[in-house]
């Protein structure tokens, strides 16, 4: 190798190891973004409404799964169920250092039920209902031919009853020999028994 080549070598050398060492000196610079941080607490108000509130750092973006077939893309939604149960409810959030999800179980149980009274024969005598032996609150007043809608004049509704087993007493107001019944209903939150009281 005479000296220009040499010399012209060593110059190419040294330049890429110069280029080399700066581009290394710029990567290890650049800055790398942080992971999102996320966690959420819930807090219940009434009938199956949930207030989630989400402390969250290096997120910009969230994706609720609320457990029961909704989906959120609000920071921190408010969810009404509809049924009582447990529902597993999952956020994430993505932000620019990439993205995060947690999970956390919601146990609903204040959804509230209710029950109807009805009848498709009767005698002369409206029949009074009781629920939970709070007293004969409640009257049947006359005949269906079929099963009513809850909340129909002719039954008797009784409402905002929790969740499980319920007991009910019904009799005839007035006559010789008074019918009665008695039993237990199972009220299921969100929904409206229909109970037949039969001769």
């Amino acid at each position: 190798m005479n000296i220009l080549n040499y010399i012209r070598f060593k110059v190419f050398s040294i330049g890429l190891l110069y280029s080399i060492s700066l581009l290394l000196i710029l990567f290890s610079c650049s800055k790398k973004e942080p992971q999102p941080v996320i966690s959420f607490s819930i807090e219940y108000g009434k009938e199956g409404m949930v207030i989630f509130k989400v402390n969250s750092s290096n997120a910009e973006n969230f994706y609720w799964d609320l457990g029961d077939g909704h989906f959120n893309e609000i920071e921190s939604p408010t969810h009404i169920y509809s049924k009582n149960g447990t529902y597993n409810v999952s956020v994430t959030a993505k932000g620019k250092g990439g993205e995060i999800t947690v999970t956390q179980q919601v146990i609903v149980k204040n959804i509230l039920g209710s029950v109807m009274f009805w009848m498709n024969s009767k005698g002369e005598s409206d029949i009074a209902v009781s629920i939970d032996n709070f007293g004969f609150i409640g009257n049947i007043e006359d005949v269906n031919s079929q099963e009513p809608e809850c909340g129909n004049g002719f039954a008797t509704t009784f409402s905002q009853l929790s969740e499980g087993e319920h007991t009910y007493k019904a009799k005839e107001i007035y006559g010789a020999n008074p019918k009665e019944w008695a039993g237990t209903v199972i009220i299921t939150g969100g929904l409206c028994l229909k109970k037949q009281l039969t001769y």
